[in-house]
């Protein structure tokens, strides 16, 4: 069991948050980096989940949060590099359908070839 790595910082004054590891249960330094993200009301959101091999129901509603959070003021968030089993429980949630996924960060960045 790999613990979830939490990392924000800025491309191009866009706002990346990358997870790497599983995220299962302890999300308190993604709750931080969350709320430091969306005090800065950005309009686009990236989040980096190629680093990402397992994400619980928890995880996919902490996704979800920054989504919400995120369209609450106009913005927008993206998803990047999802590993294949990652992009599978998101599909059986039905949760897929919520976010433009891309599949690396360079793509989701500039916004090209949305899966």
């Amino acid at each position: 069991m790999s613990e979830l790595v939490v990392e924000l910082y800025e491309h191009d004054s866009v706002p990346v948050l990358k997870l790497v590891g599983e995220a299962r249960l302890q999300f308190a330094e993604l709750e931080r980096q969350i709320l430091k993200l969306t005090a800065g009301r950005p309009t686009l959101v990236v989040v980096d989940v190629t680093g990402l091999t397992f994400c619980s129901s928890l995880g996919m509603g902490a996704l979800v949060s920054i989504r919400n959070a995120v369209r609450r003021q106009e913005g927008r968030v993206r998803l990047a590099g999802m590993q294949q089993m990652v992009e599978g429980a998101f599909r059986r949630a039905s949760l897929l359908a919520l976010f433009d996924t891309f599949p690396t960060l360079d793509a989701a960045l500039s916004g090209e070839a949305a899966q």
